[in-house]
């Protein structure tokens, strides 16, 4: 329907098409995530995060769930059946049927999450982040079926962000390693 997720400086944005110069949706300060034209935008209120559904072809806007609680370690992300909202926070993993309000809550996989995506199917959670608990304190897991599974984990890499191909074939993390090196600097 030539919908598209802008990334810009002063937010993110959804668009009809590239060359729109007014966005359906445009969202300064949080996220916003679309399974086809399901779209949930989140935003931080005073006291937590609001999740808010969104007519991708009107631009209108619906409360969909409040997270009661301000964190800013969190991640979150739809799951593929357009119904259930998954977090990640420092302390717990949620997960919400935003169709009944009906809430689950498990112990936390990491102590900093960083991303969180589906996969296209829903069989598997991948997440990223930091467990101050690991020997190797970065890691990139897959959680399917209530278990967690460690795919890559590093002492001084930290994993950012991840996608996972349309096909669930492949999965995409973006990372920053930390420099140890040791310099020496000579004929000061």
């Amino acid at each position: 329907d030539g919908l598209m997720l802008c990334n810009k400086p002063d937010g993110v944005a959804l668009r009809r098409d590239a060359d729109g110069d007014t966005p359906l949706v445009k969202v300064e300060q949080g996220e916003l995530r679309c399974r086809g034209d399901a779209c949930l935008v989140a935003e931080p209120t005073g006291d937590g995060v609001a999740f808010s559904w969104v007519d991708a072809r009107s631009g209108e806007r619906r409360p969909a769930w409040t997270f009661p609680a301000p964190t800013r370690w969190a991640s979150w992300d739809l799951h593929p059946d357009r119904r259930t909202l998954t977090l990640m926070v420092a302390d717990r993993h949620v997960t919400v049927d935003l169709a009944t309000g009906h809430v689950t809550e498990r112990p936390a996989v990491f102590d900093v999450p960083m991303g969180l995506e589906w996969s296209p199917d829903g069989s598997v959670l991948f997440g990223t982040g930091m467990s101050h608990r690991q020997a190797y304190p970065y890691q990139v897991v897959a959680i399917q079926d209530g278990a967690s599974r460690v795919l890559w984990h590093a002492m001084s890499r930290v994993f950012h962000d991840l996608r996972v191909s349309p096909d669930g074939a492949h999965l995409a993390v973006s990372s920053t390693a930390f420099d140890d090196d040791v310099w020496m600097l000579d004929g000061l």
